[in-house]
């Protein structure tokens, strides 16, 4: 007899959950990008579901959340980036080794980027072509003042290491760098390659917006960490000064990362969250959802949990893919 997949995974969560999960809070950090928000509503519908939890979604800073992980007061960060976030795994995972690293998630790339017209017109290839006082003039306004280049969300690590770079490639003095929230930049170049108009800032893949053909990045030396000193503010008040950036990103790997506490809390959701991979092409589907399309995360969750049981089940078991 063949048993139906929504049968079977009822069946399987009752035998997975441990039976305290139903008494437990399990809180899941969340901030201001779309990718994390739909993994911690995905986290938040599969602890509920799948372990009998009662889960919460709590917003802030990665450092508030991370400090608040340290204090055991929140449980899950489904996203931490690295080396964009270098100095808080330092600083938690590796000397107060009071948070774990879970599964890698996916990987990305970052890096500065242009409009393929924008290229193709103005010959900008470079990202030392920035520091050029004629080409920085190419991406001026009507408006006036100082053209602009984004860098990022202002509560990014990475816009900060943005800030950096910016200074050592000797562009930051000619471009207002500007920390709008993500989903008002991609507006604004979304608007820019529809009127063929210059556009320039960071971009990283696999957001749908970013990996768009009309999108190029700018050549720049390949990653040589001995070229890539980043100090946060979080780790010294003159991060800036003590900084020196003149190479490429590396390749960014993304971690969940959870409480150390969680492991004795529920540890069969830990079991979980250390083999969760998502593919970067349906991390850009969820971006796109939540990001550019405006779906509430908790209702793409719901519908995205419901559709793959059998992923989940498999994590469960302790198939990655």
């Amino acid at each position: 007899m063949k048993i139906k997949l929504p049968i079977l995974a009822l069946a399987f969560a009752m035998g997975f959950a441990a039976p305290a999960s139903a008494q437990e809070k399990i809180k899941i950090g969340s901030s201001n990008w779309p990718s994390l928000q739909a993994m911690s509503s995905v986290l938040k519908e599969i602890s509920e579901k799948y372990f009998g939890a009662s889960a919460e979604v709590v917003n802030s800073t990665l450092p508030i959340i991370l400090a608040s992980m340290d204090k055991g007061e929140i449980d899950i960060l489904p996203e931490v980036w690295s080396p964009n976030h270098d100095s808080l795994i330092n600083a938690y995972v590796k000397e107060k080794q009071t948070v774990k690293l879970g599964s890698l998630t996916f990987q990305t790339l970052s890096g500065m980027c242009t409009t393929r017209h924008t290229q193709e017109k103005f010959g900008v290839k470079s990202i030392y072509d920035l520091s050029r006082p004629e080409i920085a003039d190419v991406f001026k306004t009507a408006a006036g003042g100082k053209p602009k280049l984004w860098v990022g969300p202002a509560g990014w690590s990475s816009s900060k290491t943005e800030l950096i770079r910016a200074r050592d490639y000797g562009y930051a003095d000619l471009f207002e760098l500007t920390t709008v929230e993500e989903s008002l930049a991609v507006v604004d170049l979304d608007q820019a390659i529809r009127a063929d108009t210059p556009w320039v800032g960071i971009c990283y893949t696999p957001h749908p917006t970013f990996s768009r053909k009309e999108v190029v990045m700018l050549d720049e030396p390949p990653h040589d960490p001995a070229k890539w000193k980043v100090v946060q503010p979080d780790q010294n008040p003159n991060w800036l000064a003590m900084s020196s950036v003149t190479t490429a990103w590396a390749p960014i790997s993304i971690n969940i990362a959870y409480a150390k506490e969680l492991e004795a809390k529920d540890p069969k959701l830990v079991a979980l969250l250390n083999n969760i991979t998502v593919d970067p092409a349906e991390i850009a589907q969820w971006i796109d959802a939540v990001g550019t399309k405006k779906i509430d995360p908790d209702t793409f969750a719901k519908d995205w949990v419901a559709k793959n049981d059998a992923k989940i089940l498999g994590w469960m078991a302790g198939k990655s893919k």
